[in-house]
């Protein structure tokens, strides 16, 4: 049986920094947005049972490079969609290849900002280096 691959190309750019001073309804607005992409991108292609251990590739294509911290903060809500979707079984360490997602950034004109996420199906033990 082919090991599970899932590949998410979103026209989303999610914010970086979690620390904004934006109106709670602005933030809520954006939440669920992000939500809605990440659901109908994935539906109907979520494995069987949710993945024990995935693991998971993160790429932001923008026009000007974050930090590290933001990078990885701005897929929180996306991984987190993932495990409400039924592709992750959680986004914590334990059930993470390596304990942690690989996030990437790629550079791309203004006005053409997306992400793309990847997930494989990992070896059944935490920290496992499978590629899938």
């Amino acid at each position: 049986m082919t090991p599970y691959h899932l590949f998410l190309d979103l026209p989303i750019l999610p914010r970086l920094n979690p620390a904004d001073n934006r109106h709670w309804r602005t933030r809520q607005r954006e939440k669920t947005r992000i939500q809605d992409e990440v659901r109908i991108a994935a539906m109907g292609k979520a494995p069987p049972e949710p993945l024990q251990v995935a693991r998971i590739r993160c790429t932001r294509h923008s026009s000007a490079e974050p930090d590290g911290d933001n990078l990885a903060y701005s897929f929180k809500m996306i991984l987190d969609q993932l495990v409400c979707c039924g592709v992750l079984a959680d986004d914590a360490p334990r059930h993470i290849a390596g304990g942690m997602a690989e996030y990437r950034w790629e550079k791309v004109s203004p006005k053409r900002g997306r992400v793309t996420i990847e997930v494989w199906e990992a070896a059944n033990s935490a920290g496992g280096d499978d590629e899938g």
